[in-house]
């Protein structure tokens, strides 16, 4: 489904969707100097922390979600010895991944005015609260399938808190010269070393 989804995307996006020339949020007379990836690139200490500690822990997202894509339904199917639980568990997911990306959206909304640090820490809530979901879910999926598929959800919803609030965070933190390389970087490491091979290495 999603090569053609994928293929759908960028037809749309080249028909309908009109590049802006770069530059106009700024005055014509105040042109952004060109910088280098090179200061940024130090392995460590980094000289833009955040912009890696929020990329490695985007990372941590996509391996748990790779790995519950491919091992939720076949772990729920075993212990309840019925048949395949796949389209039930894509349904929560794409309901649990709208929800907590608009949540996570609104949430920082709100609370960034407020408090400069929600972001971060929205994320990280974000994290710790979906653990207990995910471990009553595995324990609930015996005795109690309804409510196993219940904390998947809750436990789902919490991890997509950070979907949006990692790619604010990265434009927040990372001068516009540099973002769509940095928005990529991140894209590449957080697949390649998360949800890419995360099925296997939990199946090993």
């Amino acid at each position: 489904v999603t090569p053609p989804l994928g293929a759908l995307g960028v037809l749309l996006l080249v028909t309908l969707v009109t590049e802006p020339p770069r530059g106009l949020e700024r005055p014509p007379h105040a042109p952004l100097p060109r910088t280098s990836w090179a200061p940024t690139c130090e392995p460590w200490p980094p000289s833009d922390a955040t912009l890696v500690l929020s990329t490695l822990g985007f990372t941590a997202v996509a391996f748990v979600t790779g790995a519950l894509a491919l091992w939720a339904p076949a772990f729920l199917s075993r212990v309840q010895g019925c048949g395949d639980q796949s389209l039930v568990f894509g349904v929560l997911t794409c309901a649990s991944g709208v929800l907590g990306v608009g949540l996570g959206a609104e949430l920082s909304r709100r609370l960034r005015p407020h408090h400069p640090r929600a972001d971060p820490l929205l994320c990280g809530g974000g994290l710790l609260a979906a653990s207990p979901f995910l471990f009553l879910a595995l324990t609930c999926a015996r005795p109690a399938l309804p409510a196993a598929y219940v904390f998947i959800f809750l436990g789902e919803t919490l991890l997509a808190l950070n979907w949006a609030i990692v790619a604010d965070i990265l434009l927040d933190v990372v001068v516009p010269t540099r973002r769509a390389t940095a928005e990529a970087l991140q894209i590449v490491t957080s697949h390649l070393l998360g949800d890419a091979g995360s099925p296997y290495l939990v199946g090993l």
